[in-house]
Parts: C-alpha cells; sequence; structure tokens
C-alpha cells in the first residue's frame, strides 16, 4: 500500500512538472545553429557597452582632430553699424558737427601663438594617447564579452552532457526494471526489488527534467549575452575537442604575466593612462611660462559726414606753397612797401595730388588701415590658479600609478589562481576517469549479480549512483580543466577560443 502511495506521488510530480514546461512559450523561430566563434562574432556585433565603446572612439579622434587645428592661426571677421542723432565729431576733420550720421566699422584679424609653454603641443601629444587608450579600453572589453561569451557556451555543453547522462541513466534504469519484472514472475526476485527499481526509475525521470531545466536556464543566459530573445531555439555546435594536451598546462605563471603584461588590453590601457596624466602636469605648468603671440589685422570705417572729395588712396602727395591765412606788417626800412602794410603767410605743405569721389568702395579704400603686433603676456599672480591646476594633475599621476600598479597585481593574482585551478583539474581529471573505469566495472558486475539474485535492487541502485556522480564528477571537471587552459591562454596572448 505504501508503495501504491508512493508511486502515485511520483507520478502526480512529474505531472505537474511536464505541465509547467508545456506550458512555457515555446520558439517562434526556426533554431539557430551557433559555434563559439558565430556566439562570440554575435555578442561582439550585438553588445551595447562595445557600441558605447566605438562612440568614444570617434569622440577622442575629434578631440585629437581639434587639438591638431588649435596650432594653426585663428582669423576673425567684425564689422558693426551704428546711426546717432545730435553732437558728434567728424572724424574727417576733427570738428563737432550737430547731424544725423551712420557709420561702419569693419575689420579681420589673424592670430598666433609663437609660445605658449607647449600647451599646444603637449595637449595634442595627450588626445594622441587618449585615442589608443579608447583603442585598448575597446579591446578589453571585447576580451571580457568573449570570456563571458565561451563560459556561458561551456555551461550549455556542460549542461547538455549532464543531460544526456541522465536520460542514459533513465533508459538503463527502465531497461533493469523490464528485466526485474521477469525474473519477479519468474520467482527468482522478490517484489521488493521491482518496487525499489520503480522508485529508481521515476526519481531518474525527475533528474531528467531538473537537468533540463538547468540546460534552459543556461542557454537563456547565453541568448542573453548574445542579445537574442528567450523564445529564441539554439543549437550549440561542440567542439571536437575538448580535452586538451597536458603539454598545455606547462606555462609558468611568470612566463604567462610577463607575456599578459604586453597583452591585455586593461593594462596598456592603464599604462597610457599614466602617460597621459604625465601630459596632464606639463600642460598646467604651461600656466607658469609667459605667452607670446602675433597677431595681424586689416581694419576701415565708412561715415556718411565724410567730405564729399576724398584723397585717392596709393597716389603719393606733392608739394603746394599755400597762404596760411596769417600776415605781417612790413618794416619802414623795407623798399617799395609802406610801413604796415600787411604781407601774407605762405607755407609749404603736401597734399593729395588726387581727389575721388566719397563713395562707399573709396571711403573704405581710403581709410583702410593694416597693423601688425606682437604680444607678451606675463603672468605674475593668477590666485594660484595654474599651482592648483598643477596639485591636481599630481595626484592624477599617482592614482593612475596606483592603478596600473593595482590592476597588475589583480592580473598577476588572477594568473597564479587559474593556473592552481587548472593543475588541480588536470589531477582530478586523470584520477575521475580511472574513478569511473574501477566504478563501470563494479556497476557491470552488480548488474550480472542482480539477475542472479545475488544482491538486492537496493545495492545495485546504489552503486549505480556511485557510477552516476562520478561520472557527473569526470563531465564536471573535464571542463574546469578545459576552462583552465583556455584561461590561461587568453593571459598569454590575448585570445580565448577552442582553437
Amino acid at each position: 500500500m505504501n508503495s501504491t502511495i508512493l508511486k502515485l506521488l511520483i507520478c502526480f510530480c512529474l505531472f505537474v512538472s511536464l505541465q509547467t514546461q508545456a506550458q512555457a512559450p515555446t520558439a517562434d523561430k526556426r533554431s539557430l545553429s551557433l559555434s563559439l566563434d558565430d556566439c562570440i562574432a554575435h555578442a561582439l556585433k550585438q553588445n551595447l557597452n562595445l557600441r558605447h565603446q566605438r562612440l568614444n572612439i570617434s569622440s577622442e579622434k575629434v578631440a585629437l582632430k581639434h587639438a591638431y587645428m588649435d596650432l594653426l592661426p585663428t582669423v576673425n571677421a567684425n564689422t558693426g553699424m551704428s546711426y546717432s542723432v545730435g553732437r558728434t565729431i567728424n572724424q574727417f576733420t576733427n570738428e563737432y558737427v550737430d547731424r544725423p550720421v551712420r557709420q561702419q566699422n569693419m575689420s579681420i584679424s589673424a592670430e598666433v601663438a609663437l609660445f605658449d609653454g607647449f600647451k599646444k603641443i603637449n595637449t595634442v601629444r595627450k588626445n594622441k594617447l587618449y585615442l589608443r587608450i579608447s583603442q585598448y579600453d575597446l579591446q578589453a572589453v571585447e576580451q571580457e564579452i568573449t570570456l563571458e561569451v565561451i563560459q556561458a557556451y561551456m555551461q550549455v555543453l556542460f549542461a547538455q552532457e549532464i543531460v544526456a547522462l541522465k536520460e542514459t541513466q533513465w533508459q538503463a534504469t527502465q531497461s533493469q526494471l523490464n528485466s526485474a519484472r521477469k525474473l519477479v514472475r519468474a520467482g527468482s526476485l522478490v517484489p521488493t526489488d521491482e518496487t525499489q527499481l520503480e522508485a529508481q526509475l521515476f526519481q531518474d525521470q525527475q533528474s531528467v527534467i531538473e537537468t533540463k531545466r538547468e540546460l534552459a536556464i543556461s542557454q537563456l543566459h547565453l541568448k542573453q549575452i548574445l542579445q537574442l530573445p528567450a523564445n529564441q531555439s539554439i543549437a550549440i555546435e561542440a567542439p571536437e575537442k575538448v580535452i586538451p594536451d597536458k603539454a598545455e598546462t606547462l606555462f609558468s605563471t611568470a612566463e604567462v604575466y610577463l607575456s599578459a603584461l604586453e597583452q591585455q588590453a586593461a593594462i596598456l590601457s592603464a599604462d597610457m593612462l599614466l602617460r597621459s596624466a604625465q601630459y596632464d602636469i606639463s600642460i598646467s605648468k604651461a600656466g607658469f611660462f609667459p605667452y607670446l603671440s602675433l597677431r595681424a589685422g586689416l581694419y576701415s570705417q565708412y561715415s556718411s559726414i565724410a567730405p564729399e572729395q576724398i584723397p585717392v588712396a596709393g597716389i603719393a602727395n606733392v608739394s603746394r606753397i599755400i597762404p596760411t591765412g596769417s600776415f605781417v606788417l612790413s618794416p619802414a626800412d623795407l623798399p617799395g612797401l609802406t610801413e604796415g602794410t600787411k604781407i601774407p603767410v605762405y607755407t609749404e605743405t603736401e597734399i593729395p595730388a588726387k581727389y575721388t569721389d566719397n563713395n562707399y568702395i573709396n571711403q573704405l579704400d581710403f581709410n583702410l588701415r593694416r597693423y601688425i603686433s606682437i604680444n607678451l603676456s606675463i603672468p605674475i599672480f593668477n590666485n594660484t590658479l595654474t599651482k592648483t591646476r598643477t596639485s591636481y594633475a599630481s595626484i592624477r599621476l599617482d592614482q593612475a600609478r596606483l592603478n596600473a600598479m593595482q590592476l597588475r597585481q589583480e592580473v598577476r593574482q588572477a594568473i597564479e589562481l587559474a593556473y592552481l585551478k587548472t593543475k588541480a583539474a588536470a589531477d582530478s581529471h586523470a584520477a575521475a576517469q580511472r574513478r569511473v573505469g574501477s566504478l563501470t566495472e563494479v556497476y557491470t558486475k552488480a548488474k550480472t549479480s542482480f539477475r542472479a539474485g545475488r544482491i538486492s535492487a537496493l545495492d545495485l541502485i546504489q552503486t549505480k549512483r556511485l557510477l552516476e556522480q562520478a561520472t557527473s564528477d569526470l563531465t564536471r571537471v573535464k571542463y574546469e580543466y578545459f576552462f583552465g587552459i583556455k584561461l590561461l591562454k587568453f593571459y598569454r596572448s590575448g585570445t580565448l577560443g577552442f582553437e
């Protein structure tokens, strides 16, 4: 009676589990067959972090281009118009007039830095490093995603093997139950053995359901990394060779670490960041140096109160003797003139040789002024702004140095841990293989003894469980060993895959 109730309860649990799986949403797309390379390529194409990092590279390219362009002279043009009413100065006669005046000023100027404490040059060098840093950061993200993909990919492979193992065990139990039923009817076994095998059969079925659930979770995790919808059916292509040659584990931690210093993008990025921090200090210290610049330009203006005729620009002046408007009185002893006669005073002066109409273009040409100047700005006191910026830059340099040291320490520790785990997995794999081989022989003999009635079904089930656990452990340690080898290769060469 107890056996019947137990079987009914197990059947009810299996029915509920199967109904739950049947109600799960089914895939509405065709199954995708994916190799590891396919998964990595798809993840690198769809990952949003990589898209952000590519935008960072584009931004650094723009910043570098701007730093180069900042070395060129600046050119600016200006113009302004005004209208005024009332008393103003006529710029042509320097006399006051009281009438409406329309004026326009226009200029164009260029300026180039001759010496700025090498601030612009160091900015170009720093932005070059920032561009390389962003490229290394992109490579580092790609490496992280590749590592994440292969971990999820291997978890799916492991889950698939466990499902296949559990299904094989379920089928083996079913075969044993069929044989036991015949032996019970023949009187060679007691009914209790049949009942125990039936209970084991239901337990194996439950194990199959649970491992399939774990497989579905592993597949979902991989789909999420690949940015695939949850209802997309996928089929994972297993590699031809999972167990690597033992010689591949002979890399020493020192050798792997030295290679990692030259191959790991995260370390290279940290080193570049340290160098860029040094340029930041140089850029900040440029504020202590004088600033020397060269400026040149053109200036002209127009006024509505200019004379109707203005000199022609570019024509040399001529000498003329003209009265000054002053007079002197002749002395008494001057022949031919009566004493006290007014004598006009003349002077020699240069006047324009030619005049032209005062139109807009002629006036701009006449008023055109050209200039060139050299300007020197010497910093004396700027509220310690330059000193403060330099102090901040020095702190950032120390932070970058500590970050590079910390990253090296983390990589070294990760390599040492990966090496120990891989070595332990290699030893465990060899031991697990021997254990499975030994338990396989024991289980084979147990099946023969069970059919002959020398052992009970409980003894057979116990032996079978030991073999199942050993086989599961062998599968697990196989992938640990395999991933450890690939992880050491990743640190050593910066690549990770099933090659």
